[in-house]
């Protein structure tokens, strides 16, 4: 299984954030768009369950259009799911050194991370 991540700004080139400032505009843009006169509509006069599923569709591929051009340019990194769980398992490693730290200030014993057998 894979699993997108958005980059952070700052490990976007130049050209890559100019990219991602001109592709949110206009993903911004699109959705606006279409949102401003359905929910004018639907505050005013309501809307249909069939209205409602068109503009939920509608919005779906407005998204996932966004998102392919940004996968494409270079915004999004494609991780497996072995790296998600190796990075996120060093966040906690990380998280529970500085818990730790704080504990023996404070006079108690460490924490300790076991793998359930």
């Amino acid at each position: 299984m894979e699993i997108l991540r958005q980059k952070r700004l700052h490990e976007l080139t130049p050209e890559q954030i100019i990219f991602k400032e001109a592709e949110d505009a206009r993903y911004e843009g699109e959705s606006e768009a279409l949102a401003a006169p359905f929910y004018a509509k639907k505050r005013t006069e309501g809307v249909t369950d069939e209205e409602q599923q068109a503009f939920d569709l509608e919005h779906e591929r407005i998204w996932e259009e966004h998102l392919q051009r940004a996968v494409a340019g270079g915004l999004y990194e494609i991780e497996d799911e072995q790296t998600v769980l190796s990075r996120k398992e060093g966040l906690l490693s990380d998280a529970l050194g500085k818990i730790n730290e704080m504990r023996v200030s404070l006079g108690l014993n460490e924490l300790e991370l076991k793998e359930k057998v």
